[in-house]
């Protein structure tokens, strides 16, 4: 048996079972095949199994790299050819730290330049792999908004809503290579994640198994829907009707706090074929109450039904109103900026204030994306549309590049506009090791991604808005814990998380990954595992998830204050395992996050 999953760096116990179900004593021979980046000391041993009697034997098995693995066991006696067994194991072999990571795009009109300018000297001096993108089209910079969408890892009614938005728009990020099964899996899945959080009301709830809707996390959620049926998928009508009623129904029930929600319910309804022109005029009189990017929404719904009027160009206008916590409880300024300029580009694409608003948002970028769900979401829709538009003119087609003196020239799709070239042997770079040439006068695209393993995968402790720190206990057979040291394989283990924060925060998640010889006890049953109520702590969770190599908790709303939070795990595998750094981030904030120390967790087989 293996785990499901190692971490670059354990070293675990890999260990078979063989029973003898015949009459007579049989010397065996057993052999274990695991490919790289699986590394054993031996693959092989012989050991003599009495008759009608069990033997384990053990493979210790070093992890020295990534990917996934399929390991191969066979059993031979060794005098009788017809007495075997064999069966495979697979497990996934993930890093231990995440990988060092860092992106540079560049857009130049020059015949030659060097692509490694400005990056941090720490990366160039690594080990690790450069990616370099080419491209005609700004497409290319929504390349890694789009990948940070599809591979957000929780999965609220925003998250899922923003998730499915690169899937629906598939046709216009060629640099997402997807093949049309895997659009059409997501996208269902997507839809149906999303209509799975539908309460009897037509509501949607924030998170899966909600019974109470969320006027905001509908509207937005429909919003999504709403594309997804505009692009040609087929999402059920009643669904659909249920969601636009409960829309409908609770703008009449909302008060003055609510403005913003509002403009993002009417703009959804639009969308859906249901405008409400009375509370557009109802909050155009209000318009001095919204925020810029809430006047947005509600120039978009005012557009999409009737076209242009008076009342767009001055909810387009930019007062300078009062930011609140309500306001920001999505992060920064990058989802605003995106909305002004969806709206602004459907009004008026050759207006000045288009390329002023583009280039602030493209500024606004960290690593090659807008930090949240929300921000990439909105740019994504937005710079989609701005490109559609606007884009024209002559076109680079292609040109040379120069890696370490060699030259390699390279040519764009004429279909995509796009061309990637990799180099897996990215270490002790110099600037001149990058170079790029082409036409003088047209205008390239680049996009350079530089991912370097670290030197050492545990962590330690950062605060920057949060702190956490974890502790792991021995629970025994009377409920009492202690501090344990050597743990054996079944023991129960108490998991404390002590988080503080010094302000309030909105979408909190404390994310807590598993050591490889841990597996997480399902919660339903954690406070029936130990006495006194030892699990509970003053943490509660509008959402929980409890995966195979982490454990997820979720608060809509934490105010400033110390927190504990306390779970149960179990030791299911011998050797000395890497438990990676705690991480608590607001998630639409997350520059506000904290790490745990990482560290090393040995186990032993029972004794």
């Amino acid at each position: 048996s293996l785990p499901p999953f190692a971490r670059a760096g354990d070293r675990m116990e890999a260990r078979a079972v063989i029973h003898n179900q015949t009459d007579a004593d049989h010397e065996v021979q057993v052999t274990l095949k695991a490919p790289a980046p699986a590394q054993l000391d031996n693959d092989e041993k012989r050991l003599t199994i009495p008759a009608h009697t069990t033997r384990a034997v053990v493979f210790p098995i070093e992890f020295i790299g990534t990917g996934r693995i399929y390991a191969t066991w066979q059993a031979q006696a060794v005098n009788e050819a017809d007495l075997a067994d064999a069966m495979q194991s697979a497990i996934t072999v993930r890093p231990a730290a995440p990988l060092l990571r860092e992106l540079r795009f560049i857009s130049t009109d020059a015949a030659e330049v060097s692509l490694l300018e400005d990056f941090d000297p720490q990366l160039l001096e690594g080990q690790g792999m450069l990616t370099l993108r080419l491209s005609n089209s700004r497409l290319l910079e929504l390349g890694e908004s789009a990948d940070y969408l599809l591979k957000y890892p929780y999965g609220c009614v925003e998250q899922t809503s923003s998730s499915l938005l690169p899937w629906l728009m598939l046709n216009d990020l060629p640099m997402i290579r997807r093949t049309p099964a895997e659009r059409e899996k997501a996208i269902k899945h997507g839809v149906r994640r999303l209509l799975g959080m539908q309460t009897s009301s037509g509501g949607l709830g924030y998170w899966p198994g909600e019974r109470s809707p969320d006027f905001w996390g509908t509207a937005y959620g429909g919003l999504a829907l709403a594309l997804a049926k505009e692009n040609g998928i087929a999402v059920p009508g009643r669904a659909l009707d249920r969601i636009a009623k409960f829309l409908s129904r609770n703008l009449r029930n909302r008060d003055g706090d609510y403005l913003g929600d509002q403009a993002l319910a009417v703009y959804t309804l639009t969308l859906m074929g249901r405008a409400e022109p009375a509370y557009h005029e109802v909050l155009y009189k209000n318009r001095n109450k919204l925020r810029p990017g809430e006047r947005a929404l509600l120039a978009l719904a005012i557009l999409l039904h009737q076209g242009s009027d008076d009342r767009v160009p001055e909810l387009l206008r930019n007062p300078n109103p009062k930011k609140n916590d309500f306001e920001q409880r999505f992060g920064g300024d990058e989802r605003t900026l995106a909305m002004r300029l969806l709206a602004w580009t459907r009004y008026r694409h050759d207006a000045p204030a288009v390329e002023k608003l583009v280039e602030q948002l493209i500024a606004a970028r960290h690593e090659g994306h807008w930090r949240t769900t929300q921000g990439n979401a909105w740019s994504l829709l937005a710079l989609t549309e701005y490109i559609r538009r606007v884009e024209a003119g002559a076109r680079v087609s292609g040109g040379t590049i120069k890696w370490r003196g060699q030259e390699k020239p390279f040519k764009l799709d004429p279909k995509t506009g796009l061309a990637t070239l990799t180099f897996d042997d990215a270490h002790d770079l110099k600037l001149k090791d990058l170079i790029l040439s082409k036409t003088a006068g047209q205008r390239l695209y680049a996009q350079v991604k530089l991912e370097v393993t670290p030197a050492n995968p545990i962590t330690v402790r950062q605060n920057r808005g949060f702190s956490v720190r974890r502790v792991y206990e021995r629970v025994n057979g009377d409920g009492s814990v202690d501090k344990g040291g050597n743990w054996e394989v079944g023991d129960l283990v108490r998991v404390t998380l002590h988080v503080d924060t010094m302000e309030y925060n909105g979408y909190v998640v404390i994310d807590d990954p598993l050591p490889a010889a841990f597996e997480g006890v399902n919660q339903e049953f954690a406070t029936r595992a130990v006495s006194g109520g030892q699990t509970r702590g003053n943490w509660w969770s509008n959402h929980s998830e409890m995966r195979a190599d982490r454990a997820l908790f979720f608060r809509n709303h934490l105010p400033s204050g110390s927190y504990t939070l306390r779970y149960l795990a179990r030791v299911r595998a011998a050797g000395e395992t890497i438990a990676p750094a705690t991480k608590v981030e607001a998630m639409y904030r997350p520059s506000r996050h904290g790490l745990s120390a990482g560290r090393k967790v040995t186990t032993q087989s029972i004794q």
